[in-house]
């Protein structure tokens, strides 16, 4: 069992994680609320049990207040998902679905916007092979759990439809990416 204490969020409370369940509890010691991670999925045919464990949580500040961001990679090795969090209640707010495994994680503002985007490095498992090297880049907020992508959306089928920045998109902002971009 994994705690955080309340100064990660500047909040009085107590975030802890018991098998694929991330709680939160009061200083007191009441449970203030529950969340399971993952979920049963099916990627390209093939189904997957709702055992996640719990790789990342962080706070991040949001156009919408903060959030807990949290990482939860299937017990095999894939899918993972991407979620955000509302700290007081637990409900999901965003979620982002990955067809492989996610192992790290950085926040960075990319786009000027004054927010951070959240920058994933992990593994992209369907397909041939043993899988391949994959970066997620999310804006925040990401797609609404619950909300069906955008019918053009490719990789909705299999992400969900989580909203990905693309190079064009940096390419304008982000000095590391104008040496590699068209102009």
């Amino acid at each position: 069992m994994r705690a955080v204490r309340s100064g990660f969020f500047t909040w009085p409370w107590i975030l802890t994680v018991m098998g694929g369940t991330l709680l939160c509890f009061e200083q007191d010691g009441r449970k203030r609320w529950e969340r399971g991670l993952g979920a049963e999925k099916q990627f390209l045919g093939r189904k997957f049990s709702d055992s996640y464990s719990l790789w990342l949580m962080r706070r991040l500040n949001t156009p919408q207040g903060p959030r807990v961001l949290t990482v939860a990679n299937h017990h095999i090795w894939f899918p993972a998902q991407v979620a955000l969090l509302e700290p007081r209640t637990g409900q999901m707010t965003s979620e982002y679905w990955h067809p492989g495994s996610l192992r790290r994680c950085v926040l960075h503002e990319l786009d000027q916007d004054g927010w951070e985007e959240i920058l994933l490095a992990g593994i992209n498992n369907p397909g041939a092979g043993l899988g391949h090297a994959a970066l997620a880049v999310l804006k925040v907020p990401f797609q609404p759990s619950g909300q069906a992508a955008a019918s053009d959306d490719p990789f909705a089928t299999v992400t969900g439809g989580g909203s990905m920045l693309t190079p064009s998109s940096l390419c304008p902002t982000w000095p590391a990416w104008r040496a590699i971009c068209p102009s």
